[in-house]
């Protein structure tokens, strides 16, 4: 299982999770910049029409959703990557 996960020419199988997961990446990405672009907005035209706010609020809500998949798929694949580590404390110190 972890050479599935951290090594995309192990099988066929695996090269579609690594483009799956880039492709998570990205859009993880593009939510969090539209999300900082609507914030800064929001705040320099200061004035706004109800229906505006009722249509960038549902908008919000599918950026919110969309993110919190994301920070679901990220933590599922990490414990996945430490749980199937073949030593789990040469993994966890790897990044130090």
């Amino acid at each position: 299982m972890f050479y599935f996960i951290c090594i995309a020419e192990s099988s066929v199988l695996a090269k579609v999770f690594a483009v799956v997961s880039f492709a998570v990446i990205v859009l993880s990405t593009v939510t969090f910049l539209v999300g900082v672009f609507l914030d800064d907005e929001s705040e320099i035209s200061g004035n706004k029409k109800e229906d505006d706010e009722e249509e960038g609020f549902a908008f919000r809500d599918l950026l919110t959703v969309v993110d919190n998949v994301a920070l679901a798929f990220f933590t599922v694949e990490y414990l996945t990557r430490l749980v199937s580590a073949p030593s789990f404390c040469r993994y966890v110190h790897a990044c130090f």
